[in-house]
């Protein structure tokens, strides 16, 4: 005889239903969704810019935080006016390109 035995059926997992939100399944959610897709109708999608932006700042602290700590603050105030002079590079290049996403 074989080690370990099988378990017996009534202790086997059934499948799991599908996870329900309100009336619907998730499935029937997702079904939704892809036949919307599939239409051309999608739905608003979220505004992360406010989001990105104060990560963008808590990423930029932290490293600021770490150069002086390092460094000193000269190489804080070198690195901030290095970001500075970059950004200013891309807004003018960005205004010259003849884009339309700067103000």
């Amino acid at each position: 005889m074989c080690w370990p035995k099988p378990c017996p059926k009534h202790w086997r997992r059934r499948a799991a239903d599908p996870p329900r939100v309100g009336k619907f399944s998730l499935t029937d959610r997702q079904a939704a969704v892809d036949l919307g897709m599939k239409r051309g109708m999608l739905p608003k999608a979220p505004n992360y810019t406010n989001a990105a932006l104060i990560m963008g700042l808590v990423n930029l602290l932290w490293i600021f935080i770490v150069l002086w700590a390092t460094l000193g603050f000269a190489a804080v105030c070198a690195a901030g006016y290095g970001l500075n002079l970059l950004i200013s590079r891309l807004a003018r290049s960005a205004r010259y390109s003849g884009r339309r996403d700067h103000p």
